[in-house]
């Protein structure tokens, strides 16, 4: 999933979300905010977060509340490819 976004700041400030995912261990996600910058990704039981300040900014949070991004693994399905058979 890929987001292109707008923060109401004073002056507003261009964001980007990108979420991949292959399983509920495997993900990674890398969000931006202006100059802001966050990966976060899991590998098995391990959650990993790097990011070039101290904190996430609260819109940030926002963001991935607003597109149920942190439960969002738990959800996802793989589903496998449809071999429908034809009748004799």
């Amino acid at each position: 999933m890929d987001v292109d976004y707008t923060v109401q700041l004073d002056p507003p400030v261009q964001g980007h979300l990108r979420l991949r995912w292959e399983t509920k261990e495997r993900w990674w996600m890398k969000v931006s905010m202006g100059k802001f910058e966050q990966v976060k990704f899991q590998n098995g039981e391990w959650t990993y977060t790097l990011r070039n300040a101290d904190f996430t900014p609260k819109q940030v949070g926002d963001l991935l509340a607003l597109l149920h991004a942190g439960d969002i693994f738990e959800k996802y399905v793989i589903r496998g490819t449809n071999n429908a058979q034809k009748a004799a």
